[in-house]
């Protein structure tokens, strides 16, 4: 029997310590070389430890295979009417049945902060495994969100093996015990450290840091080319600062050609997709994540949109009010997932279209075809409307890392871009940069400049500000001095 079938048959009975300290013996051996470059022992367990991921993993196996039976989600509602306080004070426990989703009323993150207690599940306090996440605060306060074993088992566990199943070939390049993934990031929050992935056949998740104080960039470079990770994670807008310090590095061949990269957390334009599929030559798997969500929607193999997955329930609050399971509008989300903290028809902020489909990959149910985010898809002068879609469709063929428009003002403009090769031609590439913004902006001033980069780390990168949402400050001097007439 493998390890991993000896594992699962210690977690069937029971035997937690005996099944993990299997796993350690078969799987701590590791060539000291390969530990140094990964400077694994400087902080193991990033996530969870390992008996506490497996004991997550046994509620997990229970809510996945509640939530598959017929009437799963109203079970969850169910649970929700009977120990949410919120709704117990509003009638729904009285019911004999389990109220249907559209009983619910829509929750904003206001309202969740203003009771807040009453959005945590009676008798969750004594649940001895019990986890908590900030969210990040980009559009007003942070929310805490409260999770049960199951649910933070399927936040940082269960989504590799989604990945893996969508990527041909992840699952059989990893093995037990060895560095199966890499996580990129310069978000100055996190930190670094490794875990092991139950899911993903109990290969090291590792997190590496760059771009950062006392952190040598050339060699992050060299300890990826050792590592060679079947899988490379990260926000876009790390993933491509990263990718820009190989190639101002002028470095011949990419550091690692893995079997995929995953990416979420922030939207996913067509120029970043490019860029970084051509230059590490692998798919990219995209999706959509939150805090409150966890993994709501991965993107679909032939390319389809994001199909919604089993656990969450998408729906759209409209522009005229009303809301429904198809249309353009604000998301409302309901993650079944987690019993610890109701997030039910949740008004995530976030803009989408959405269609009910059957997909030619056999997928069935919500399919989000356009994910707007939290950016306008116009730009309004007191003349003319200006499509932003046909303007990023421009821009985003050039050889261009990031770029950024502000209207600050209905006729004023800020362009801020960062070339995707510092050492290139930036004069002839800011004469087309300035033809194309010249064509859409008419009777508008356009104030041009070219930055290192736009997206700070551990921020989320925003293609498309509006006046309501511009931030003046964060403009430099310059860029208001480059008008484009």
């Amino acid at each position: 029997m493998s390890i991993e079938g000896r594992l699962f048959a210690r977690l069937a009975q029971g035997a937690y310590e005996q099944g993990c300290a299997e796993l350690d013996a078969a799987t701590d051996h590791l060539p000291e070389q390969f530990r140094a470059e990964l400077d694994l022992d400087s902080a193991r367990e990033f996530c969870l430890p390992l008996k506490t991921a497996l004991q997550g993993l046994v509620h997990w196996l229970e809510r996945h295979d509640a939530l598959a039976r017929p009437g799963g989600s109203a079970g969850f509602l169910r649970h929700v009417a009977e120990t949410v306080p919120y709704y117990r004070k509003r009638g729904f426990a009285r019911s004999a049945a389990a109220p249907p989703l559209s009983a619910f009323p829509v929750v904003t993150k206001a309202q969740m902060l203003a009771a807040y207690p009453d959005f945590i599940s009676a008798g969750f306090h004594a649940d001895p495994l019990k986890f908590f996440k900030s969210t990040s605060g980009t559009s007003g306060l942070p929310l805490i969100v409260w999770f049960d074993a199951a649910c933070f088992y399927d936040v940082n566990y269960q989504t590799y093996r989604r990945v893996a199943d969508r990527l041909p070939g992840l699952a059989e390049a990893v093995r037990p015990g060895r560095l199966g993934a890499i996580q990129l990031t310069d978000d100055p929050q996190t930190w670094p450290g490794a875990t092991r992935l139950p899911s993903l056949e109990f290969c090291i998740l590792a997190r590496q840091l760059f771009g950062m104080a006392g952190i040598d960039d050339d060699a992050v470079m060299a300890r990826m080319r050792t590592a060679r990770p079947a899988l490379i994670c990260g926000v876009p807008s790390s993933l491509l600062a990263y990718l820009r310090h190989e190639i101002a590095a002028d470095a011949a061949t990419p550091s690692c050609r893995p079997r995929g990269i995953f990416v979420s957390g922030e939207t996913l334009y067509d120029n970043a997709r490019r860029l970084l599929g051509d230059w590490f030559g692998c798919p990219i798997v995209n999706a959509y994540t939150s805090t409150e969500g966890g993994l709501i929607a991965m993107e679909c193999a032939f390319g389809r949109g994001l199909h919604v997955s089993g656990h969450t329930r998408v729906e759209i609050l409209r522009d005229d009010g009303t809301v429904g399971d198809e249309g353009t509008g604000e998301v409302l989300l309901t993650n079944m997932m987690n019993r610890a903290q109701a997030i039910v028809r949740y008004r995530v902020g976030d803009r989408a279209s959405v269609v009910q489909e059957t997909c030619r990959c056999g997928y069935r149910g919500a399919t989000i075809t356009r994910f707007h985010g939290r950016e306008p898809t116009h730009f309004r002068t007191p003349d003319r409307e200006i499509d932003l879609a046909a303007l990023d469709h421009a821009l985003s063929a050039l050889p261009l890392l990031e770029f950024q428009l502000a209207q600050a003002e209905p006729r004023r403009v800020w362009l801020r871009w960062v070339a995707a090769d510092a050492n290139g031609d930036s004069y002839g590439l800011a004469a087309r940069i300035n033809d194309i913004a010249r064509h859409h902006f008419v009777g508008v001033d356009i104030h041009s400049e070219q930055v290192s980069r736009i997206t700070a780390p551990g921020t989320k990168a925003r293609r498309f500000i509006t006046c309501e949402a511009c931030d003046l400050s964060s403009l430099s001097a310059a860029t208001a001095s480059n008008a484009i007439h």
